[in-house]
């Protein structure tokens, strides 16, 4: 979420708008960037500003615009993207074309040429076939970077308008919906699926080409050969349907391998929202293994598609090679004569269809098996049920619900419920947990699809949901929400929202920035920024969800007087609220009863007094300013600033020779590295004995069928030349096969290693990792950076690998027919490398800055998907949708440079490999010795494949250097600092339950100054220990150093033992906590209970009878559709489920009604009677209770008795907290 949310982004340069034609086709503009890369180190303000076609907002609205005309996923590409795309296809097509005819022609002449025998080709013809190959080279180099940025303008304009129209489609997204698509299934479709379509897009373009291709391909064959060209179509078209059913598997994998990894990332983004909770539960343990099995599920669908997908063009390769050794065997046997030029214009006509039949068209059947599996997914997104707007028919303020039902997954919420409100003044819905009350909300703000009846609104909107909604910006741009700043208005709310005392105790005011889902902010604290929030709008109707339920007593009184009585009470306000004290100023009362509007609210019984913190007359703003130097509320006030909390750690420099280290170590090791590089090496001897037993073969048809070569140590016929280079085919083939599945083997395991370190060190980090990182960032390590280690770091090792292992091949080959070459070989790999060098820092430092851009994104969406209710209910859909544009714009800025400064290398690397290709023409031409027509042949083909393959080796190590950067930031995770899980684990402790604080300090992260101070009492064993004082005093600073969950001064004894002394699991383990909010995870309602199997069945449904949780049918059944008094029962069982001697309730029933509170408070006293209980709470019923009670004020103990001696002293801050609460 954004800083500011209406801040306009400052506009970058961008250089495509100003630049002549020459630096344009020679990408003269991007030789600045270049050179300041190389130089220093890149930062976002480096980055290229996007052509206006490219930019988030003109595509996503017009994208938009189409869906709303025609909902059609393939119409809206089809309409605004057809033509592009067919104007591309035709281009290609043409330019293919002429390269297939005019180069085999070109080379088959010119290697002709030097065949002694031959009287027909000229020296100046050779001169033009070989001038014509030289500019064909020089013009496909020019042509194929230049026709690149077009395409990646294109690509950028689709990105952009179907990741805008999957944004708009989240906000529309219904109840259901949400529900069914989990937010790790949505984030994977913007980020994975639509990079999938991306890189995918252009396999129909290459199909076409490749047709087109292949079919000339074929024409010049029967042309030159006549009815034996018909031998090559049938083996390939027999080849084609075993090719397409394995694209089908790769499809099936495709998506299984997508279902996996939702599953994952949902899981992940589950723990690491509840980390805390986690902790305090010990079940890390647990997660971590349940986040390794889907992994495991992952990677294992991945490497089967990978090996199927490889399997493919190990056939195409195959086929390729069989076929032309099949084609000239059937020639030679109907009686026709070969020779030198015919040989290599075949061989040079397979040149170019051993790339489409052998590589690129099997490659883009799989790439289109992924393409059709990415769409699938993303139109499953745009097929969800949307929202019904409700539309607001009336000028005046008015909500009209006639007849309404409502259902969840076939069951109904709201039951034909009718209510008619237009009169000014407090309205208030009441009724039980679970009765629908929320859910006359949703219809109204429109999150729920009617079943029945009809909703008529009239007037503005403002809600404030039960469950704070907060995004990471300042406490002021949370209140403001893009609403234009009014002074007096804010400075009116901020005091009857009760937060200018707050604001006063932090030290950057309401410029202090909330943390991830406002963490760093207590629950009373997020509970009035969010109200305050719906208050700041000048709206006719407010909607206020029980929004006073966590706060004390005497704020809640505050702010119901002053801001809901009095300051709303021109305006329609509807309030949830159980409180008689609501009720009895009510215009209206509405009660609800399972779904359905029933009697007056004497049913409801009168919830009981709450108990909070002191009146807030006493303690002035004025006052609190000069006690904010000397005291801190607690770890809720802690200070994030702007960079703090948003600027993702970017490295900078090169990637280091650690991270490739840890990588290896994690794939296997140096043993399986020289396992791999000896199949590649046997791989590259298997194919190069197959080429040059090829030309050997050639120079027997040039001399005689009949005569004999010594070759291989000895004399063979022709037959037996190709009966080895068959051999060797087939054995390359297979040989093949089981080094890509070695290599792929040994990324499968570096992936899995490290993300199964990161998973294990993340969990297990101190809390402070959690407090300071934004959980976008997390996120995007755990989605985008660990899909480059799964999908495209092998695909670039396997590149590099061959390009590597070719060249070399190439390179002795070459140096077989004239060691001479080996010279201007040597200074053109040179010179690649030299520009490798100067470009590579720039590179690496763009794909930090793509990464570090994203991280945003990825925030923006995940915070979104929490606050919907919200930007629904303040029609803030295009303020997030314009934010969503800013970060969108940035994040393909980056990518936009990136990609164009490497689209620049290619381009100088290209022009290097034509002039390279152009020497050794020259030298043939103009230096000709005695070498044979075949080694020319042999010499001159390897030459051009030589400086293409170096041109793809280099460009492929470029990728991985850039690329590893995300193993680098995976594996910054994988040391994230630990919690010390060193100690004792004695077995029957604690046995009592008593506990000592003794002068007990903390301060969270850098903050000196602490936030409990001097803190000492002692707990007798079996007391109940009330803990109160108003929000930010510090009680739940108290429960965190129990749990060790941050590390503190001072000494903690349980049982006489220092906790120090005792390992945190051990620890935590022995301590059960009942939190104020009842978190349960997915799953089954075992593992929400006992997750590590360590307890009967029977004794689990003993404690489920015991707390009377009903509707239970097995253990294995699915915590979905609870209750929230439900919710908290089996939190209970969890809790005493291990027999744990210490019990911490944190404000259990905050958020119940009075029955459920009731029902609570007896099953904690019969269930928890010999236990020793801490309980945070502001009900009477609860802190007197109890045998001993603490009162907190600045992170300090004040008061420290027993309640009744507390209250008979009226001059007792308790004894004032009490009155106030009962008065």
């Amino acid at each position: 979420m954004v800083n500011k949310i209406m801040e306009k982004p400052k506009e970058k340069f961008n250089p495509l708008s100003k630049v002549n034609i020459f630096s344009y086709l020679t990408f003269g503009y991007v030789l600045e960037l270049i050179k300041k890369g190389w130089k220093h180190d890149l930062n976002e303000s480096d980055l290229y500003g996007l052509p206006k076609k490219c930019k988030s907002k003109f595509n996503g609205e017009r994208a938009v615009k189409q869906w709303n005309k025609n909902p059609s996923l393939f119409k809206l590409l089809l309409s605004k993207f057809g033509l592009a795309y067919l104007l591309f296809c035709l281009a290609h097509v043409t330019w293919v074309e002429i390269r297939s005819i005019v180069r085999p022609y070109g080379m088959s002449k010119l290697i002709a040429y030097f065949d002694k025998k031959q009287q027909t080709i000229s020296e100046t013809q050779a001169f033009y076939c070989a001038s014509l190959v030289i500019f064909i080279k020089f013009f496909s180099v020019f042509y194929t970077a230049n026709i690149n940025v077009f395409e990646l303008k294109y690509l950028l304009r689709l990105k952009t308008s179907l990741q805008s129209l999957l944004y708009e489609k989240l906000l529309k997204l219904s109840s259901n919906s949400i529900l069914e698509t989990s937010s790790g299934n949505l984030i994977t479709v913007m980020t994975k699926d639509i990079y999938s379509i991306e890189t995918n897009l252009w396999v129909f373009k290459e199909f076409v080409i490749f047709f087109v291709q292949t079919t000339t391909v074929f024409y010049l064959l029967y042309s030159r050969i006549g009815v034996t060209a018909f031998v090559a179509v049938g083996m390939f078209a027999v080849a084609l349907p075993v090719q397409g059913f394995l694209c089908k598997l790769v499809t099936k994998l495709r998506l299984t391998v997508g279902k996996h990894s939702d599953e994952r990332l949902q899981i992940t983004q589950e723990a690491l929202t509840a980390i805390r909770v986690i902790k305090m539960y010990t079940w890390e343990r647990f997660f971590i293994g349940k986040i390794s099995k889907e992994r495991s599920k992952e990677l294992s669908a991945l490497l089967k598609m990978f090996f199927v997908h490889f399997l493919i063009v190990i056939i195409g390769i195959f086929l390729s090679g069989i076929v032309f050794l099949a084609l000239i065997l059937t020639y030679t046997a109907l009686g026709y004569d070969t020779n030198t030029e015919l040989i290599f214009y075949i061989d040079s006509l397979f040149g170019e269809l051993t790339l489409a039949m052998g590589i690129m068209i099997p490659i883009n059947m799989s790439r289109t098996a992924e393409l059709i599996a990415s769409l699938k997914r993303i139109n499953k997104v745009f097929q969800c049920q949307e929202i019904s707007k409700i539309e607001k028919i009336y000028k005046d303020a008015l909500i009209d619900i006639n007849n309404v039902s409502v259902e969840i997954k076939n069951q109904k919420v709201l039951d034909d419920v009718s209510l008619k409100i237009s009169k000014p003044g407090l309205h208030v819905i009441t009724g039980v947990v679970g009765s629908g009350k929320s859910s006359i909300f949703k219809v109204i703000i429109g999150l729920h699809n009617l079943s029945e009846g009809y909703c008529k609104l009239g007037g503005t909107i403002s809600f404030a949901a039960q469950e704070p909604w907060l995004f990471p910006s300042s406490i002021k741009n949370n209140i403001l929400f893009g609403e234009k700043y009014d002074k007096a208005r804010y400075e009116e709310v901020l005091k009857i929202c009760g937060l200018d005392y707050d604001l006063a105790f932090m030290q950057n005011g309401d410029e202090t920035i909330v943390a991830e889902a406002g963490l760093n902010l207590s629950k009373g604290q997020q509970a009035r920024v969010n109200l305050a929030r719906c208050i700041y709008k000048d709206s006719d109707i407010y909607l206020l969800d029980d929004p006073l339920t966590a706060l004390d007593a005497n704020v809640q009184d505050v702010i119901f007087e002053q801001c809901i009585l009095k300051f709303l009470k021109e305006k329609i306000c509807i309030l949830i609220s159980q409180n008689p004290k609501h009720i009895e100023n009510a215009e209206n009362i509405f009660t609800l009863s399972h779904g359905k509007l029933v009697g007056d609210t004497n049913i409801i019984p009168a919830p009981t007094p709450d108990i909070g913190e002191e009146q807030k007359e006493p303690v002035r703003v004025s006052e609190a300013k000069k006690q904010s130097e000397a005291a801190k509320s607690s770890h809720e006030d802690d200070q994030y600033t702007n960079d703090d909390l948003f600027a993702e750690k970017n490295n900078t420099g090169k990637v280091g020779a650690d991270v490739y280290k840890s990588y290896m170590r994690f794939g296997g090791g140096i043993c399986f590295v020289v396992f791999i590089i000896l199949l590649y090496t046997g791989s590259q001897v298997a194919h190069f004995t197959s080429e040059k037993l090829k030309a050997k073969w050639v120079d027997v048809q040039a001399n005689d069928g009949s005569t004999m070569l010594p070759i291989l140590g000895g004399p063979y016929k022709k037959q037996d030349l190709l009966l080895f280079t068959t051999f060797t085919t087939v054995f390359s083939s297979l040989y093949n096969l089981v080094t890509l599945y070695s290599l792929l083997r040994f990324c499968r395991n570096a992936s899995y290693n490290v993300h199964k370190l990161m998973v294990s060190r993340i969990t297990t980090a101190v809390m402070t990792f959690f407090d300071t990182n934004y959980l976008g960032n997390v996120v995007n390590r755990f989605s985008y950076d660990l899909n480059i280690l799964d999908e495209r770091l092998p695909m670039m090792f396997l590149h590099l690998f061959r390009a590597a292992f070719y060249c070399l091949g190439i390179l002795v080959l070459i140096a077989t027919v004239n060691w001479v070459f080996l010279f201007p070989s040597i200074i053109f790999i040179s010179l690649v490398v030299t520009l490798r060098i100067l470009y590579i820092n720039t590179g690496r430092n763009l794909k930090r800055l793509e990464a570090a851009t994203r991280s945003p994104l990825v925030g923006h969406i995940n915070a979104t998907l929490d606050g919907l209710s919200t930007i629904r209910a303040f029609d803030a859909e295009k303020r997030l949708t314009n934010e969503f544009y800013r970060h969108q714009d940035l994040y393909s800025s980056a990518v936009f440079t990136m990609r164009l400064s490497h689209t620049a290398l290619i381009f100088y690397m290209g022009a290097l490999s034509a002039t390279f290709s152009t020497i050794i023409m020259a030298k043939f031409l103009f230096f000709p010795d005695d070498t044979s027509a075949g080694n020319v042949g042999l010499a001159l083909t390897n030459i051009i494949r030589l400086s293409d393959m170096i041109l793809w080796g280099i460009n492929e190590w470029i990728e991985i250097e850039t690329n590893m950067t995300s193993v680098e930031r995976c594996l910054e995770y994988t040391k994230v600092k630990q919690e010390d899980d060193s100690g004792k684990t004695p077995k029957d402790w604690p046995t009592e339950g008593g506990v000592i604080y003794k002068q007990v300090e903390l301060k969270y992260g850098d903050n000196k100054i602490p936030v409990l101070k001097n803190i000492n009492f002692t707990i007798k064993p079996k007391h109940n220990i009330g803990i109160v004082g108003r929000t930010g005093a510090g009680k739940s600073s108290i429960i965190s150093t129990l749990f060790r969950l941050y590390e503190y001064g001072g000494n903690i004894e349980i049982d006489g033992v220092d906790i120090k002394t005792i390992s945190l699991s051990c620890l935590r383990k022995n301590i059960a906590i009942i939190p104020q909010d009842p978190i349960l995870f997915s799953g089954t309602l075992r593992e929400n209970i006992d997750p590590y199997k360590e307890h009967a069945d029977d004794k689990i449904w003993s404690l489920l009878n015991q707390l009377s949780i009903e509707n239970i049918q097995t253990l294995d059944s699915t915590v979905a559709n609870f209750s929230a008094g439900q919710k908290q029962l089996i939190c209970m069982a969890r809790a005493a489920l291990n027999n744990c001697r210490i019990i911490v309730l944190d404000e259990i029933t905050a958020n119940m009604d009075t029955e459920n509170d009731n029902l609570i408070h007896s099953l904690v006293e019969k269930i928890f009677k010999n236990c020793t209980i801490l309980t945070i709470a502001h009900r009477l019923n609860f802190i007197l209770s109890c045998d001993m009670v603490i009162v907190m004020e600045n992170g300090q103990i004040v008061e420290f008795d027993e309640p009744k001696t507390l209250l008979e002293n009226e001059k007792s801050l308790f004894a004032k907290i009490c009155d106030k609460a009962s008065s």
